[in-house]
């Protein structure tokens, strides 16, 4: 018997999947991501691109659908899926190590714009969470994080897919053949082009877009549209064309056994995950030896071998410090921890300047060889009196072998929403998330996401 392609056993997998099958430990993880997504989302609204966006879209048209976070305007279930994909891009949002991907910015708007469209339950909500997970993570481990070199990104680029099939669980397929024809309208839509997101606001386009068409790919499903069942590995599908040295085996390895959604990482910086590592180091080497940042002659930081971490000059904004691990190691030199967000007045601080002068980062071979389960860093100072000191870091915070807690996953979600909605909104979305499988229509947890009336 000749085996079903690897686009069929992955809509097999999302086509069966039901909430009572799920270990705890997975449905609990999903929506400890739900909110995480919730909190870079509110915090999302800030974003000098979020008023340009809220524009656009009302200027095409309302509908009462679903509900844009942090706004509440009702609009329909494609636009809001993309606005809240575009405001969820925070740079805190959470990370696939294989793939170097951030998944929930793809997969949670369609949940949540389907869902209130749908009025979908809670277990209805967390069964699309971890489909979509699976997908989104899968198809970007097996792609891999090479082809980021050459101007991909997986926000556009497999996020689509998680968006697919988070729609695909919510609109009630009828058949296999169904769920396969929505991945593949999704996989006809995907991008991921870099060149229009650093550092524009099409950086946020890449994850909107991609809940947007993953959204209108399982609808457009749904409705009876075609589109085949080999997109992912077929001689004119997406992985070939975007991936041709792909590892396929990753797309079903140990599938419906390990949950994709359990090697997610949480942030705890505002920046690239790539840059977590040496944050983390710096931080600790300065606060276990005492450093006094006027002391250091030199920093030498060994990374992962990705372009834009070897950046040699300083930032011209906020926005791209969170890729430049040069000013982010200074930064957290400088101010004795690593910075959750970046003001801009720090970019004028001429002692930040000198200290990241005598920063030098590089490719440390054994750092490389642990890629991709780990995204470490090793930090070496030297300071002017000719001591040195030397940091490792592998699991950094947040990475599945060394995980937030949920009351660090409450204080991080507090922080990003502080004063963007009130305290009694922080605790009921927490409460209601935290008892997701208990709630009958997930349509009303938006309006705890509303600032506070005055």
């Amino acid at each position: 018997m000749v085996a079903p392609s690897y686009t069929r056993q992955l809509a097999e997998f999302v086509f069966n999947l039901r909430y009572d099958s799920l270990p705890k430990e997975v449905a609990l993880r999903a929506k400890q991501c739900l909110i995480d997504y919730l909190g870079c989302t509110i915090l999302g609204q800030t974003y000098p691109h979020a008023p340009k966006l809220i524009s656009a879209v009302r200027q095409l048209g309302t509908g009462q659908q679903a509900t844009i976070i942090a706004f509440g305007d009702k609009t329909t279930v494609t636009y809001a899926a993309l606005v809240n994909g575009a405001m969820g891009s925070t740079m805190l949002d959470d990370t696939s190590f294989a793939s170097l991907g951030h998944p929930s910015v793809g997969v949670m708007p369609a949940v949540l714009s389907v869902g209130e469209w749908k009025h979908r339950n809670g277990r209805d909500a967390i069964t699309a969470i971890v489909a979509g997970y699976e997908l989104a993570m899968r198809v970007g481990a097996a792609i891999g994080g090479e082809i980021f070199k050459k101007g991909w990104h997986p926000r556009g680029g497999v996020n689509v897919f998680g968006s697919a099939a988070a729609t695909s669980v919510l609109v009630n397929p009828t058949s296999v053949d169904e769920v396969c024809h929505s991945l593949s309208l999704a996989g006809t839509q995907a991008s991921g082009l870099n060149e229009a997101s650093f550092f524009y606001d099409g950086w946020h386009l890449l994850s909107g877009s991609a809940a947007q068409d993953g959204v209108l790919a399982a609808i457009l499903a749904h409705a009876g549209y075609t589109g085949g069942c080999t997109i992912l590995e077929g001689p004119m599908g997406y992985i070939q064309a975007v991936s041709p040295k792909a590892d396929l085996s990753l797309l079903n390895r140990n599938l419906g056994e390990r949950f994709s959604i359990m090697d997610v990482a949480m942030k705890r910086y505002q920046s690239s995950h790539l840059t977590h590592s040496a944050i983390d180091a710096t931080a600790d080497l300065s606060k276990s030896h005492g450093i006094n940042p006027a002391d250091v002659e030199k920093v030498e930081v060994g990374v992962v071998d990705i372009h834009y971490l070897l950046d040699r000059t300083f930032p011209k904004d906020s926005f791209a410090t969170s890729e430049n691990i040069r000013f982010l190691v200074a930064s957290t030199l400088r101010y004795g921890q690593g910075p959750r967000r970046i003001m801009p007045e720090s970019l004028e601080d001429p002692f930040l300047r000198e200290i990241f002068r005598k920063v030098e980062v590089y490719v440390d071979e054994d750092i490389e060889r642990q890629r991709p389960k780990y995204l470490g860093s090793v930090v070496k100072i030297r300071t002017k009196d000719g001591q040195t000191f030397t940091e490792r870091c592998l699991a950094l915070k947040g990475h599945p072998d060394n995980p937030f807690s949920e009351e660090e996953i409450g204080e991080k979600f507090e922080t990003l929403t502080a004063n963007l909605i009130s305290i009694e909104s922080q605790r009921a979305l927490w409460s209601k998330i935290m008892r997701l499988e208990e709630e009958e229509d997930i349509g009303t947890l938006l309006s705890l996401t509303l600032p506070p009336k005055v």
